[in-house]
């Protein structure tokens, strides 16, 4: 099954804002399950990984209003840019959580939709729950 769904609460997470505003389409991406989340149990992070990025002049333009430096940027590997919306999670939450030896993390991509937000799409595999 393919998902494409917005990205929320990159504004809560800087500099998660800056990066999804200059990050081109295409730019790899990860969701991860994050079920110990004290606000929804059924939390899907949306993450991407440094070593998947490049520099460029519009992120180190971006990044002081956020009180960041791209040399800060780098230094980490991964950066949480939000969340899958607490709708959409509940529905996919529990789809993830059954697939055999519980997949945590799965490979997506950075996409918009036809009116310009920021999404991530990725694929959730089909196929045996693990329940027995």
């Amino acid at each position: 099954m393919i998902v494409s769904t917005l990205i929320v609460g990159a504004k809560f997470r800087p500099p998660a804002l800056a990066l999804l505003e200059t990050l081109p389409m295409g730019t790899k991406l990860t969701v991860q399950r994050e079920p110990t989340n004290v606000y929804d149990s059924n939390a899907i992070m949306v993450l991407v990984q440094t070593v998947d990025m490049q520099p460029s002049e519009a992120l180190a333009e971006r990044l002081p209003g956020f009180g960041f430096g791209i040399e800060r940027l780098f230094a980490e590997n991964e950066w949480h840019l939000g969340y899958i919306p607490r709708e959409r999670a509940a529905q996919i939450a529990p789809l993830m959580d059954r697939l055999p030896q519980v997949v945590k993390q799965l490979d997506a991509t950075l996409t918009c939709n036809a009116e310009g937000q920021t999404q991530v799409r990725f694929e959730l595999p089909e196929g045996e729950t693990g329940d027995a």
